[in-house]
């Protein structure tokens, strides 16, 4: 598996805690290449698009 594929499945399960969510997902920013970055953050966008909108 590799860090995007990782991250991806990382995100889903911390996906209950919006705080959690956010510190995963600059985590894995952080060690991925700016290819998969861009990838990791349109998937983000789309599968958690209602989480970014509630407090």
């Amino acid at each position: 598996m590799n860090w995007f594929e990782y991250s991806k499945l990382s995100l889903k399960k911390v996906s209950f805690d919006k705080s959690l969510l956010k510190k995963e997902l600059n985590k894995s920013l952080t060690m991925l290449g700016q290819e998969e970055r861009q990838k990791l953050l349109r998937w983000y966008r789309e599968k958690f698009k209602n989480k970014q909108n509630k407090s």
